[in-house]
């Protein structure tokens, strides 16, 4: 047999290997990929309360990776009944040019039957992170209370991102109908320095 026999026999023999290979390779690499597509870090009680109806929840912060085109970290912060250990959130990627996202989180806090304490409907609460810069927040709306709320620093380590943060009840009497009232009004949300001037929006 001639060596250009011998190289094109051996060549062709070890085409079924390479395919064999790189489907095995593609197959790990997308396991690997799934794997790898988001990560959560241990989950941090930032603060313990009392809501108006009695009931007592956790403000817990948790760092989130992802790797997508652009890898990149968020920060998830949420109301969650005491006990939450683990998994994502609902509130991650404080970050208005996020679909689905802004720089703060709003929520009636779970369904409430007319056996309930007063006031017999789900509290509202607002919350999310600001910079270490933001001393209080201004939370306003046409027709709604106005509250200026003090932000207090989040907790460190477990990759949590540096900062503050604020927590307001915004119907602490239960005479507001949810966080979104009649005609879709909306608290708005400001964060302010010591000396009262606007803090430029930094995503978290």
């Amino acid at each position: 047999m001639s060596k250009r026999r011998w190289r094109l026999w051996v060549a062709l023999a070890g085409v079924p290997v390479v395919a064999a290979a790189g489907v095995y390779g593609l197959k790990s690499w997308d396991e690997w990929r799934a794997r790898t597509a988001e990560r959560m870090g241990a989950p941090v009680v930032v603060a313990r309360f009392t809501a108006p109806d009695a009931r007592t929840w956790e403000l817990v912060a948790q760092h989130q990776w992802m790797r997508m085109a652009h890898p990149h970290d968020h920060l998830c912060l949420d109301v969650v009944p005491p006990g939450f250990t683990a998994g994502a959130m609902g509130n991650c990627g404080f970050d208005p040019r996020l679909p689905m996202s802004d720089y703060w989180a709003a929520n009636a806090l779970a369904p409430v039957t007319p056996s309930a304490p007063p006031p017999h409907r789900a509290p509202v609460y607002y919350w999310g992170p600001t910079p270490d810069d933001v001393v209080k927040v201004r939370l306003s709306g046409t027709g709604l209370p106005a509250y200026d709320v003090p932000t207090k620093p989040l907790p460190t380590g477990h990759g949590i991102a540096p900062g503050r943060y604020f927590l307001a009840d915004v119907d602490p009497t239960g005479r507001i109908s949810g966080y979104s009232v009649a005609g879709g009004r909306y608290w708005t949300v400001r964060w302010l320095d010591a000396a009262g001037r606007p803090v430029p929006f930094r995503p978290f």
